[in-house]
């Protein structure tokens, strides 16, 4: 009760209020429809391209892997760099890929990392049949990584269906021949077949056993790059269909990625990582060194790089024309606003009667304020449902022109775009 006696108005008494609200406001825009046109396709254009654009932005260069904790792992070398097959010189070293042997040797320092894995720098081409190939048929290309047989775990990357590997997976030369493969390659190819597991399937000559199926959201860790198959490194030569390079220290095409041991830091971790790197390169060369080798080994160095977006083409390649494109539709929604201001200021000059009416049959200040704002927040709705579906549109676009194939990066809604 409040002081003179009356009751004080509760949820249910606003609730009304706001629906009797939204009610008049819809019945008022339905009386200008021109107006209501104009303000919502004018509102659509602006929040449509600033949302298509934020989306690719948030695709490419903001979205995190979909593992376990993210934030947690890190890559050795440039983490936006994709390798080829390098075998080098102590000379011409490349700081990002590194040998099969040098993996084990980062990966044994337990004061180091917790966990640490090793896949290949590059793509495997692959024809996978559930069968064995027919001579004279075509054959589907697919894209299959070797991987250690930790990778599934240090990631955080549990099975949908079956299980991953294990180190048990990956030993040499006892190693079956056993395969993971995507979930869109298990919808492409299997049809979702619950029985995959177990079964066997050709690659590119070779049976293996299907052991499980990733998540629907995990393509791998390049964004716009998705694998099909994962297969364990011991499998290198079988897969490839070339001699091993396991024991081979001179041939550098692995990319390293861990997680560091709890209270190491980055910086100290990567001072650990040149160290020993540097340790490892001197004892492969041997002790008696020229002047020259001393100072290039001295100088032999790697970053030890926060790796929660994985790897990324796209993010060097359209970073730059993407923050720009993000400044001029931001521009467009500033204009956007400005003429929905000025269609607004033109209504409101012709309801002067209308209000003027309505004050003298008692609506107060408040009243029509509440109207008004009640009007503003269906037509900002209006605007940015319309919005979405050109965003929708836009985003389609503006990946046609980026490629003339589908790029499989997510471009759905989270909560970072609605929040947006």
């Amino acid at each position: 009760m409040t002081a003179n006696g009356n009751s004080t108005p509760g949820p249910s008494y606003f609730f009304e209020t706001f629906f009797k609200d939204l009610r008049y406001g819809a019945r008022s825009l339905l009386k200008s429809p021109m107006f209501t046109v104009v303000v919502t396709l004018t509102l659509a254009l602006g929040i449509g391209a600033n949302t298509a654009i934020f989306t690719l932005v948030n695709a490419v260069m903001i979205r995190s892997l979909p593992v376990e904790n993210p934030e947690g792992l890190y890559v050795l070398g440039a983490s936006t760099k994709m390798g080829q097959r390098v075998s080098d010189t102590p000379e011409e070293r490349d700081d990002s890929l590194f040998s099969y042997p040098l993996y084990q040797d980062f990966a044994q320092q337990e004061d180091l990392f917790s966990q640490a894995a090793a896949l290949s720098s590059y793509p495997i081409d692959v024809f996978a049949t559930e069968e064995a190939p027919v001579p004279g048929e075509p054959m589907e290309r697919f894209q299959a990584r070797l991987v250690t047989g930790n990778f599934f775990s240090v990631l955080g990357v549990p099975p949908a269906l079956g299980r991953t590997f294990s180190p048990a997976d990956d030993q040499t030369p006892a190693a079956s021949p056993v395969a993971v493969i995507s979930h869109g390659l298990w919808t492409r190819k299997f049809a979702q077949d619950p029985d995959i597991v177990n079964r066997t399937i050709d690659l590119s000559g070779t049976r293996y056993t299907v052991l499980g199926v990733t998540p629907p959201d995990f393509r791998g860790v390049t964004v716009g790059h998705s694998t099909d198959v994962w297969v364990p490194m011991a499998m290198q030569a079988e897969i490839e269909r070339v001699p091993s390079v396991l024991d081979d220290r001179h041939t550098m095409w692995l990319r390293i990625l861990g997680r560091l041991e709890t209270g190491v830091s980055a910086e100290a971790g990567e001072a650990r990582v040149n160290e020993l790197y540097r340790r490892i390169v001197t004892d492969q060369v041997g002790s008696d060194l020229s002047e020259e080798s001393k100072q290039t080994i001295a100088a032999l160095g790697t970053e030890l790089v926060p790796f929660s977006r994985g790897f990324s083409p796209l993010r060097i390649r359209y970073s730059k024309p993407l923050l720009f494109l993000t400044s001029v539709v931001g521009l467009v929604l500033l204009i956007a606003c400005a003429n929905v201001g000025n269609l607004q200021l033109a209504r409101a000059a012709s309801r002067e009667q209308e209000v003027a009416l309505r004050m003298a049959l008692g609506s107060t200040r408040n009243r029509l304020l509440r109207h008004f704002l009640t009007e503003g927040l269906i037509l900002g709705l209006l605007g940015g449902m319309a919005g979405l579906l050109v965003a929708r549109w836009l985003i389609s676009l503006l990946l046609s022109l980026i490629s003339t194939r589908t790029i499989p990066i997510d471009v759905g809604l989270d909560t970072r775009v609605l929040g947006f």
